[in-house]
């Protein structure tokens, strides 16, 4: 059996765990911003175009939430500056390629490439993770 002892700077971890979801969720407020806006009837989520980039960047960061969650606490259990550098970075690129996104789809990939390496740190952190528990 392997015990796994938080330090306290892991609070940090847990920081930046809300902090993601704040994110997501003001996303998600944005687009309910926009759907008033552009009276957009519930449950339509098509026929005017920037409605629907709204709507696919709150979606596209919902489907990469439990990825972005799961690397984070992992990374963090091994190294809690790694946990919260790659969720800071996923918050950065989510926001840059959001406003990128509401320009133009074209405009996007900057903010994908960021967030994507915030995944990578966390994958390489919880890998990192694993090898501990496994040479324990």
């Amino acid at each position: 059996m392997v015990a796994v002892e938080l330090a306290s700077s892991f609070g940090w971890v847990v920081l930046t765990l809300i902090a993601i979801n704040l994110e997501v969720f003001s996303f998600g407020v944005r687009v309910g911003g926009k759907r008033r806006e552009k009276k957009i009837p519930y449950p339509k989520v098509e026929g005017d175009e920037e409605f629907e980039r709204y709507y696919r960047v709150h979606y596209n960061a919902l489907e990469g939430l439990a990825l972005i969650i799961t690397l984070v606490v992992l990374s963090g259990l091994w190294n809690p500056l790694v946990g919260v550098v790659s969720g800071v970075t996923w918050i950065v690129g989510r926001e840059i390629y959001a406003r990128g996104y509401y320009i133009a789809v074209e405009k996007r990939m900057v903010g994908a490439m960021i967030f994507h390496l915030g995944e990578l740190i966390g994958l390489i952190g919880s890998v990192m993770f694993a090898v501990k528990l496994l040479s324990a």
